[in-house]
């Protein structure tokens, strides 16, 4: 598997292609029990919504 941004990247990709409302549920299941990824993607998506 690579790398914690790799994934997290990953994630965050599959998401947008997903309705907004769907988003969240989807990276909750994506990542699992892995506190660290979650946090990861979050902080993703938050900086993909202020450059926008």
């Amino acid at each position: 598997m690579g790398t914690l941004q790799d994934r997290a990247e990953q994630i965050l990709l599959s998401a947008s292609e997903l309705e907004e409302t769907e988003r969240d549920a989807y990276v909750n299941e994506a990542c699992g029990s892995d506190p660290e990824l979650a946090r990861h993607v979050r902080e993703l998506q938050d900086a993909a919504r202020t450059r926008s």
